[in-house]
């Protein structure tokens, strides 16, 4: 076997890549790859934050309240595949935030996200086809963001119970069960759904 002679690689003013490429060349995979680990793990934190950078910088304009480049920033991220920027855009345009309020544009950029499992865009999604009156369509989207989604936030279960509520204390709703929806609206309530409380006192 080839013997690599001792050189401090950090010293050198080589990339990440070309160190590994000389590990593994010079020395045995297993072996190479042991001392590889710590370049290949820099590179790849350095790969994440390139591809986190152009997000923050959008997040960025609309903390600084400059919307009309936030907006331009998700939506160019939301045509490359971004399923951040798209349930951003999508909550936008559901609730007329810092833009003109557009379901069909919700619809849109929810789509992804939601078949993703993001939790706010169902959420968001089924409070739009609760207001469109496609109550099993909704029921779905609620269901979802409680039990299967992948982004924890509480607040947003909470909203789904919410919405769950809704629907099942509905009278001309076929799945009418005034049980379940007295159980989703306590549990919604519970959560700070001022709401919930409402429809509750009204059953």
């Amino acid at each position: 076997m080839i013997r690599l002679p001792f050189i401090e690689l950090s010293s050198l003013k080589l990339s990440n890549t070309a160190i590994v490429i000389i590990l593994i060349v010079f020395m045995a995979p297993a072996i190479a790859l042991h001392f590889a680990e710590p370049y290949i793990r820099e590179a790849q934190h350095k790969a994440q934050l390139r591809e986190q950078k152009p997000f923050n910088d959008a997040l960025e304009f609309y903390r600084a309240k400059n919307y009309k480049e936030a907006i331009i920033a998700f939506e160019q991220l939301a045509d490359e595949g971004d399923i951040r920027a798209m349930q951003i855009l999508g909550v936008f345009f559901a609730q007329g935030l810092v833009v003109d309020q557009d379901t069909e544009k919700a619809k849109k950029y929810l789509k992804e996200p939601a078949d993703n499992n993001y939790k706010k865009a169902l959420t968001t999604l089924g409070f739009i086809y609760l207001n469109e009156g496609n109550l099993d369509l909704a029921r779905t989207q609620f269901l979802v963001a409680i039990n299967d989604s992948i982004i924890v936030n509480y607040k947003d279960d909470d909203y789904a119970k919410y919405g769950l509520g809704i629907i099942y204390s509905t009278p001309e709703y076929s799945e009418y069960d005034l049980v379940r929806a007295k159980r989703y609206l306590s549990q919604a309530a519970e959560g700070g759904i001022e709401k919930a409380k409402s429809r509750l006192k009204s059953l």
